[in-house]
């Protein structure tokens, strides 16, 4: 059996260049991308925020003490006693608005941006 080719005509390759060029333009316009400032741990201790650089972060939550490591512009939860590891396993993150939770030691890490409000995500009547 013979495969037929599939001729893109300009067209074509005129609306893949206009939904690259919208996705780029909706991206950087809606902040994504946008490095952290700031670094908010929430435990039930409380919450503190740290400057976002290079440092080891504990934080004590119902299970024992949850270890957050800050290297080059990015943060992951290094140790944790929770039974599963789950957080441990979610990786590095980097930019404004992502979070790292334990959710068995009540830890919660998220990423804020420097100078401005908390973000609003939605606001309902």
């Amino acid at each position: 059996m013979r495969r037929e080719r599939v001729k893109l005509r300009a067209g074509d390759i005129l609306v893949l260049v206009l939904a690259l060029l919208g996705w780029i333009v909706s991206w950087r316009a809606l902040g994504a991308g946008e490095r952290a400032a700031l670094i908010q741990v929430r435990s039930p201790q409380g919450e503190r925020t740290y400057p976002f650089v290079a440092s080891d972060l504990d934080a004590e939550g119902p299970l024992g003490r949850t270890r957050i490591l800050c290297r080059d512009g990015r943060v992951r939860i290094l140790s944790s006693p929770c039974p599963d590891g789950l957080c441990v396993k979610m990786g590095w993150i980097a930019h404004e608005g992502e979070a790292l939770i334990c959710l068995p030691n009540q830890v919660f890490v998220t990423l804020a941006p420097k100078g401005r409000g908390a973000a609003v995500d939605a606001i309902s009547r």
